[in-house]
Formats: structure tokens, C-alpha cells, sequence
């Protein structure tokens, strides 16, 4: 699985808010090669039409095959092998966000045991 990050800056006529990012997957084998650079093209064009600039120095292609990893939205996105053999794209919760998860349960149970007194 590939990874083609995108950070978007709006142009005068730009249609998203501040800073926007997109991500775009593409399946790891290498009969998908081509698909590169016409997912590229094609992106550039369709944002060309609404006046929508790609940030070039922001923009970065990953390849998690190669042991690339990324972050999004809060998750830790890789690739991992599963029982059965097969490669995916796994993602979960950043380690931040899982700590906090764990504090707000903690804090929620401590609440309950205390006014259930």
C-alpha cells in the first residue's frame, strides 16, 4: 500500500478551509505502478478547476511497503501482515489519544464509584 499525501492552500478562489489535507491510498503491488502519476495528474487537474493549489514543500509520497508509517486524524497508519498472510493497511489510535482514552475511562469510573456512595 502506497500512501500520496497532499496538503492543500487555498488560492483565491479556494473552496477549503485554511490548511486541508487528503490522503490517497493506492494498492501496494506493483501492477499499480502506473496508477502514480495518473492520480497525480488527475488531482492536480481537478483542483486546477476550483483554483486550488497543492503546497509542494507540505506534499510528500510514502510508500508503506517500504516500512513507511503516517499519522491522520489522530491514528498511526501502517502495514502489517494478518494471520492469514495477507498485507493491510492497519491503523489505531496514536498513543497520545490512547492515553487520554484510558484517563477519561479512569476518570468516568473513579465519578461513578464516587457518587454511587
Amino acid at each position: 500500500m502506497r500512501k500520496y499525501h497532499v496538503r492543500i492552500w487555498e488560492g483565491l478562489r479556494g473552496r477549503f478551509p485554511g490548511s486541508t489535507r487528503c490522503v490517497i491510498l493506492i494498492d501496494g503491488h506493483p501492477k499499480w505502478d502506473w496508477l502514480w502519476a495518473g492520480v497525480n495528474k488527475r488531482l492536480r487537474e481537478e483542483l486546477d478547476k476550483i483554483q486550488v493549489q497543492i503546497n509542494e514543500e507540505k506534499t510528500k509520497q510514502l510508500d508503506l511497503v517500504k516500512g513507511d508509517s503516517f499519522g491522520f486524524l489522530g491514528f498511526e497508519f501502517r502495514r502489517l501482515k494478518t494471520r492469514t498472510g495477507k498485507w493491510r493497511v492497519n491503523y489505531q489510535p496514536k498513543m497520545q489519544a490512547r492515553v487520554r482514552l484510558m484517563e477519561k475511562r479512569s476518570e468516568m469510573y473513579l465519578n461513578d464509584i464516587n457518587h454511587s456512595h
